[in-house]
């Protein structure tokens, strides 16, 4: 938590958006717990429970995940500067995500 509290106040940002998948959604809640001031927004999906298998997560779970993050793109670029990695575009803002 306090690694992503570090990224967030090198990128100055004072409020994040947080998408999290899989592990990422213990991380986004851990980090809402410990940081909510510095929460504006965040997306926790597809947690993953610790016996599930890596054909159930790729045929079920992953384009869960890929369409809820196509949500969160659209709703970034929608909602211009509100977003942290809005950059002008909804293709930008993808690559911003990607990168």
């Amino acid at each position: 938590m306090k690694d992503l509290d570090e990224i967030r106040r090198a990128l100055k940002i004072d409020k994040m958006d947080y998408f999290g998948g899989s592990y990422g959604t213990r991380l986004g809640l851990a980090y809402l717990v410990t940081y909510p001031e510095h929460v504006d927004r965040m997306i926790l999906d597809a947690n993953l429970a610790p016996n599930n298998n890596s054909t159930e997560y790729f045929t079920g779970i992953a384009p869960a995940i890929e369409t809820t993050l196509q949500h969160f793109i659209d709703q970034c670029a929608e909602s211009g500067n509100k977003c942290a990695l809005y950059r002008g575009s909804k293709k930008e803002t993808q690559s911003a995500f990607e990168n």
